[in-house]
């Protein structure tokens, strides 16, 4: 899974792409402290007023990430004027971490990958064993990925190269969680989802614009047509506002999504999920299950749905293609960010900013750093919502006032209680 971090970026992925060769004009200068520094147009690489200390927070947060995860491989883009590379080199776990894991070190911009490769190419001051310095050239595979905080700035384009299997590097991550996650369903009975809403379908995604949506919403609460279906992320602000939708979305396994669900004033909305999807939502209220294309799924009732974006508002399309109607409204899904908002009010991530606070470790601060790794592009999240709606039949309505619920009723899916063949084994799946 892509880990968003204050100070990295991390994924595993592999790609038969080139690695990158940026050759842009840096002037070198010296900050006011005399700490060698950087300047691309007029950004500075490196901090200005702490440039060592900034690269050794760096390096302290991809050595305990790799401490944790154990990969095999490692790779660091983006070395700026050699501070990254100092603090790699003085690190007390720096042995430790070679015993178990390759760490390959790239600079993207040829002027200063030139300037480092001088350094390490003297006799007296080679590389230790463990660490290689790559050129140019076809890019390695199966690495996880820590980039320095300018260059995930400044060459966003950049990060595509070398995270460009996403899908993978989930399935490589999470893949142990999921099985267990399957066995533990499998040794009951489930709540398999059957049959298909035939009226409209609503989905409320958790982008700042849904604040302008709620009046239509709590509106709509009054008469409940159609159907209405929530995200985990944007349950707790309905809610808050007294909205109850008919189901919410949930799939993201990871243990930070209870964040969402522990944020709520929950009242027994019941959620959707698959086989592999987060294992404490019955602990909430009542869960169901669609059937996914999940490989240990085969042989299941129901139709399979497919979730090709990858996200909620995907996973909401696909669903709209299985009722009558094939229609979707869309709110707040649009992967827009507002006044230095990444999401709505009352998420899971404004819970866990609260109960962290403190005098040193401000909610602002870790609301703008959510905000600057966030959403990609509206217009990019739109179209590629727009094509999948497009192959799959679904007609998609993005204002309120565009859906005609006249006529309609209160919908819902149709679920059954089944026995599935269990799985003996969970690490094993089967």
């Amino acid at each position: 899974m892509k880990t968003w971090t204050t100070e990295m970026r991390t994924g595993r992925t592999r790609t038969t792409e080139d690695l990158p060769d940026l050759d842009l004009p840096v002037e070198l200068f010296e900050n006011s402290t005399g700490e060698a520094n950087a300047s691309l147009g007029q950004r500075p690489i490196h901090s200005r007023r702490a440039a060592v200390t900034e690269a050794r927070r760096f390096i302290q947060s991809v050595i305990e990430s790799i401490q944790k995860q154990k990969p095999a491989k490692a790779l660091i883009l983006g070395l700026g004027t050699d501070h990254v590379l100092a603090a790699l080199l003085e690190h007390p776990d720096l042995g430790q971490i070679l015993q178990t894991t390759t760490v390959d070190l790239y600079e993207p911009i040829t002027a200063l990958r030139s300037r480092t490769q001088a350094r390490i190419s003297e006799p007296l001051d080679p590389l230790p064993a463990g660490i290689r310095w790559l050129m140019p050239g076809p890019m390695p595979h199966s690495f996880q990925l820590f980039v320095f905080p300018f260059y995930a700035r400044a060459f966003p384009e950049l990060l595509e190269k070398f995270q460009s299997d996403v899908n993978r590097n989930t399935i490589q991550t999470m893949l142990r969680l999921w099985k267990r996650n399957f066995w533990r369903r499998t040794q009951n009975k489930v709540s398999l989802l059957q049959r298909f809403a035939d009226g409209p379908l609503i989905f409320v995604g958790a982008s700042p614009e849904l604040e302008s949506h709620l009046d239509w919403l709590i509106q709509w609460n009054k008469d409940r047509r159609g159907l209405l279906i929530s995200s985990d992320t944007a349950l707790p602000r309905l809610l808050a506002a007294g909205i109850k939708p008919h189901f919410y979305l949930s799939v993201d396994a990871s243990p930070a999504t209870a964040y969402h669900l522990l944020a709520c004033p929950f009242q027994d909305v019941p959620a959707l999920t698959w086989s592999g999807g987060p294992g404490f939502l019955s602990d909430f209220g009542e869960e169901h299950l669609y059937r996914s294309d999940f490989p240990l799924e085969t042989g299941w009732k129901g139709q399979p749905i497919s979730n090709p974006l990858g996200n909620l508002a995907g996973l909401a399309i696909a669903l709209a293609s299985c009722t009558s109607s094939r229609k979707l409204l869309l709110l707040a899904s649009e992967g827009a960010r507002r006044n230095l908002q990444s999401h709505c009010r009352n998420t899971g991530y404004e819970y866990y900013a609260k109960n962290r606070q403190s005098r040193l470790n401000a909610m602002d601060t870790y609301f703008f750093r959510l905000y600057d790794s966030g959403y990609k592009r509206s217009q990019d999240t739109m179209s590629k919502q727009e094509e999948l709606a497009s192959r799959l039949g679904v007609e998609i309505l993005r204002l309120p006032e565009s859906l005609d619920l006249n006529g309609i009723g209160e919908q819902s899916f149709g679920f059954a209680s089944l026995e599935l063949p269990q799985a003996t084994n969970w690490r094993d799946g089967k």
